[in-house]
C-alpha cells in the first residue's frame, strides 16, 4: 500500500464530526480498529476475529454518503490487521499446543516401533488427516508404486470418514492412528521411523501420481545414491484446473537464495538420511515451512539432491492445507531458516551438491560439490558439442570489446539496484558506444533500466564463466565484502581468479569494506588481484590496503549522482509541498541491523512529536522489497501517529527517493543510502545505527562528511527538543556541502584506471 495511509485519510478528513452523530460513528469505528490491536495473546482470540469483520462492516453501513473508495479502503486496511493478527495468534496457538503435541509424538513412537532393519525397496508413506475424500484414490497409486504391504498411512485423529475408508480398503496396507493430532510435521516423522524400506515417497493424501514416474525417481535415487530424488508437478485448484508448475527446478545454490519454496514435500528420500538430518522440523515457529527447513537441512549435510526433469504428478493447491486454520506469516517463517542455515552465505553453488539427471539421457548438470561426491556424474556429463563447419567466433577487437560489470542490483533493494544503474551510467560515460557492457548481479534482474548495458544472469550462475573474451572487468560499488554477505564475497572472489587466469584487468568502483571479520582471507584473495580499488570512504581505504590492495583511491559511493532533487520529481501528492516543507522517515528491520521494533517505535514516535509540534507533514518512504516489508512496518507504525503521515513506495523510483530524502527538513532514516541523499541534498538528518554493518557503514559517512557523533546515535533523544538539537548539529556540519564533486572525482578515477589498464575504447 503506498500513498498516505487510507485508515488516516478517514479518521482525519472522512469522519470529522459535524454532528453528535457523526461523533458517535466516528468513536464506535476507532474502536473496533482497538480492538483489533487488543485482543487477548491466546488462541481464543481467533474466535473473535469474524466477528470484528462483521462489526466494522456494520458500523461503516451506518454512515451513508461516504464515498465507496474510501469505505473499501478502510475495510482493507483493518482486514489486513485482523488477519495478520490472526496468523500471529495461530503461531501462538501452535507454540502452546507444542508440548502437548510432542508427548503425543512419543506415545506414538513408542506404540509403533520401527523395524530392525529396512530392506530394499520404496514404502509410500501417506498422512492424512479429514483426507476420506481423497484416500481411495491416492491409495490406489500408491499400490501401483510399490507393494500394499509397504503402503503406509497414518490417520492423524480425523474426525470425518478417513478410519471408515481406511477399514474398507481390500489391501493389506498399514494403518497407523494417532490419538491426538499430530500436525503434519510429526506425522511424517511418525511415518519415517516405521518405514520398512531404505526409501519412502512422501506423499500427501490430497496429491496425486504417476506411478511409473515414481518408479523412475526411486531407480535414479538408488543409481546416484542421492537422498532425495524428485521430479516436477503440476499445479490444481480444487476444480482440477491447472494453475502452474512446481518442483521444476534443482536444488543448487541459486534455489536457496530465493525467498520463498518452489520445490514441494512430494519426492523419493533415502529414509535413513531425511532422519539422520533430523526428520522434519518440530520447531513451531515453521510450521508449514517444514519442508523448506528440509531442504536446507539436507543441503548443508553435502547428500546429494537430484532432480529429474519428468511430471511426477499432481499437486493440489488450496487455501486450507494440512491442518491449516488461517493464513501464516510466511516471510517471518522463511527469514528464520535464512537465519539458520543461510546467515553470511553458509550455502552456495560451490557448497550445494546438486544434479540433474534426466532417465534417457543421463546427467544433464551436476554442480561441483556433487561431481565431488559422485566422481562418475562428471564423467557421465555430456561433452560441449565442437563442429568445424559451424562459423567460428570473430577474434576480439577494439571494436568488439565486452566489459563484464558484477554488480549488487536484482535483491529488491532500491540503494542495490542504484548502484547497479550508476556503475553501468558511470562506465558508459567513460567507454566508447562499440565496447559492450554485460552486467551481472547478485540477485534477479534489477527492477529498473540498465541504459546502454545487458543484464546476462546472476553472479551465482556466471562466477565461473570463462573471461578470455573480456577485455575488463568492473566490481560495482557497495558493501557485498562485508561479513554479512559472504556467499557475494566468496562468488566475487572466484570471478577474481578467472580475471587472473585470462589476463584481464579487474577493477574495483566505490567499495565499502565495513565489518571484514570472517571473510578477511576472501576479501584479501580478491584485492591481491585487483589492478585499481576505490572505496566510499577513509575508513574502507584502510581496510583495502591492509587486505594487499596497492593501488587505493577514496572516491565516495557510486550512488553519488542519480538526477538532482527537485519539486518536480516528487510523487504528484507531494508537488504542493514547500521545499524543506516536510519531516522524512525510513525503517528498516533486517537481521543485520539488529535494530529491534522497540527502538522503531521510540524514534518514530520521536518525529512525529516533532512534526506535531513544529506543524508539519511526515513522508515515510519504502525502498525495500526484501522479507521484513517496509510498507506494512510503515503503515503500522503510522497508524499510531498524531500528524499527517504519508507513505511513498519509491522500490522502483529512486529520482523520487532522492528528492523526499534531499528536500525534506530533517528526518530519521535506518539506511545508507537514504543518509547519502538526504545529506546531498542538504536535509538534516540522523541514522540511528544497530549491529556491526550498519556502525561500520555510518563510521565511514562520517568519516567522509565530518558529521559527528550526534549522526548515528543509536540512543533516541529525550523528547523533540533534544531531537531537533540534534537536526541542528548535523545541518551546521553539511552546510559546507560535503559530497559535493565526488560523483566528478569518481569518474575521472575510472577512466584513469581503465585507461592505465590498457583497457581499449575508453574515451578521452
Amino acid at each position: 500500500m503506498s500513498g498516505a495511509n487510507p485508515w488516516r485519510r478517514v479518521r482525519d478528513s472522512v469522519l470529522r464530526p459535524v454532528t453528535e452523530a457523526d461523533h458517535e460513528i466516528r468513536e464506535r469505528v476507532l474502536q473496533v480498529l482497538h480492538e483489533t490491536r487488543n485482543i487477548d495473546g491466546t488462541v481464543q482470540g481467533l474466535d473473535r476475529v469474524e466477528d470484528l469483520l462483521a462489526k466494522l462492516n456494520h458500523e461503516v453501513a451506518l454512515r451513508e454518503g461516504w464515498p465507496e473508495r474510501i469505505v473499501a479502503e478502510t475495510q482493507d486496511v483493518v482486514a489486513g490487521r485482523v488477519r495478520q493478527l490472526a496468523g500471529r495468534l495461530v503461531d501462538l496457538g501452535t507454540t502452546i499446543d507444542t508440548p502437548r503435541r510432542d508427548a503425543a509424538f512419543e506415545a506414538t513412537i513408542e506404540r509403533y516401533p520401527a523395524p530392525d532393519e529396512r530392506v530394499d525397496g520404496c514404502s509410500v508413506l501417506i498422512p492424512a488427516w479429514n483426507h476420506a475424500v481423497h484416500l481411495d484414490t491416492v491409495i490406489d497409486l500408491a499400490c501401483q508404486v510399490t507393494t500394499p504391504e509397504h503402503v503406509v498411512v497414518l490417520d492423524d485423529a480425523s474426525d470425518d470418514d478417513t478410519a471408515a475408508v481406511l477399514a474398507a480398503r481390500p489391501e493389506p496396507i498399514r494403518v497407523l492412528t494417532a490419538v491426538e493430532n499430530l500436525r503434519l510435521t510429526r506425522a511424517r516423522n511418525v511415518l519415517l521411523h516405521v518405514c520398512p524400506t531404505r526409501h519412502a515417497l512422501i506423499l500427501d493424501a490430497d496429491n496425486t501420481v504417476d506411478p511409473d514416474a515414481i518408479r523412475t525417481l526411486y531407480d535414479l535415487a538408488v543409481e546416484w545414491d542421492a537422498a532425495v530424488a524428485y521430479g516436477a508437478l503440476v499445479e490444481v485448484d480444487g476444480s482440477g484446473q491447472a494453475t502452474g508448475l512446481l518442483s521444476a527446478r534443482p536444488l543448487n545454490g541459486e534455489f536457496f537464495t530465493l525467498r520463498h519454496n518452489e520445490v514441494d514435500t512430494l519426492s523419493v528420500v533415502d529414509v535413513d538420511r531425511v532422519r539422520a538430518a533430523g526428520g522434519y522440523t518440530l520447531d513451531p515457529v515453521l510450521d508449514t515451512a517444514e519442508d523448506w527447513d528440509m531442504w536446507h537441512r539436507l543441503a548443508s549435510s553435502g547428500d546429494l539432491l537430484l532432480h529429474v526433469p519428468i511430471v511426477a504428478g499432481r499437486k493440489l493447491v488450496v487455501p486450507q492445507g494440512y491442518n491449516s486454520t488461517e493464513p501464516q506469516d510466511g516471510d517471518q517463517k522463511f527469514a528464520r531458516v535464512d537465519r539458520r542455515y543461510r546467515y553470511g552465505g553458509r550455502l552456495d553453488d560451490r557448497s550445494v551438491a546438486a544434479a540433474i539427471v534426466h532417465p534417457a539421457i543421463g546427467p544433464l548438470w551436476a554442480s561441483a560439490a556433487a561431481v565431488d561426491r559422485q566422481p562418475a556424474l562428471g564423467e557421465a556429463l555430456p561433452e560441449p558439442h565442437h563442429d568445424a563447419r559451424l562459423p567460428q567466433p570473430p577474434v576480439l577487437t577494439a571494436s568488439r570489446s565486452r566489459v563484464l560489470l558484477v554488480a549488487p542490483g536484482g535483491v529488491r533493494n532500491l540503494g542495490d539496484d542504484v548502484l547497479t544503474i550508476e556503475s553501468v551510467r558511470r562506465l558508459r560515460s567513460v567507454l566508447d558506444p562499440s565496447v559492450t557492457i554485460e552486467v551481472i548481479s547478485d540477485g534477479a534482474r534489477p527492477l529498473l533500466e540498465l541504459d546502454g548495458a545487458t543484464w546476462i544472469g546472476t553472479i551465482a550462475e556466471q562466477s565461473k564463466r570463462p573471461l578470455r573474451d573480456h577485455v575488463a572487468v568492473v566490481f560495482g560499488g557497495g558493501g557485498t565484502l562485508a561479513d554479512s554477505f559472504r556467499a557475494q564475497g566468496r562468488q566475487r572472489a572466484d570471478i577474481a581468479m578467472e580475471a587472473e587466469q585470462a589476463g584481464v584487468p579487474l577493477i574495483l568502483t566505490g567499495q565499502g569494506l565495513g565489518g571484514i571479520d570472517s571473510t578477511a582471507d576472501v576479501v584479501r584473495q580478491i584485492m591481491g588481484r585487483t589492478t585499481a580499488v576505490s572505496c566510499r570512504d577513509a575508513l574502507s581505504v584502510e581496510r583495502a590496503k591492509a587486505l594487499g590492495a596497492d593501488n587505493v583511491t577514496l572516491v565516495g559511493d557510486d550512488a553519488a549522482r542519480i538526477a538532482p532533487p527537485s519539486l518536480d520529481r516528487l510523487p504528484t501528492r507531494l508537488r504542493g509541498l514547500d521545499a524543506r516543507g516536510w519531516l522524512v522517515f525510513h525503517a528498516r528491520l533486517a537481521g543485520y541491523s539488529e535494530l529491534d521494533r522497540q527502538a522503531l517505535d521510540a524514534w518514530s514516535d520521536l518525529v512525529d512529536a516533532t512534526a506535531l509540534a513544529e506543524d508539519l507533514p511526515v513522508v515515510a518512504v519504502v525502498q525495500n522489497r526484501q522479507p521484513g516489508a517496509e510498507i506494512e512496518i510503515l503503515d503500522e507504525l503510522s497508524s499510531r501517529q498524531r500528524a499527517s503521515w504519508s507513505i511513498v513506495d519509491c522500490t522502483d523510483d529512486p529520482a523520487a527517493a532522492r528528492s523526499i530524502y534531499g528536500l525534506a527538513r530533517a528526518g530519521v532514516v535506518f539506511s545508507y543510502h537514504a543518509a547519502w541523499f538526504a545529506i546531498e541534498g542538504g536535509a538534516s538528518v540522523l541514522f540511528p545505527t544497530h549491529g556491526d554493518y550498519y556502525v561500520a557503514k555510518s563510521a565511514g559517512l562520517r568519516a567522509l562528511t565530518g558529521l559527528g557523533a550526534a549522526f548515528d546515535d543509536a540512543t533516541p533523544p529525550g523528547d523533540a527538543l533534544a531531537l531537533r538539537a540534534r537536526w541542528d548539529e548535523v545541518a551546521e556540519t553539511i552546510a559546507t556541502d560535503p559530497l559535493s564533486g565526488l560523483d566528478d572525482v569518481a569518474t575521472t578515477w575510472l577512466r584513469d584506471a581503465l585507461a592505465t589498464a590498457g583497457v581499449p575504447g575508453v574515451t578521452s
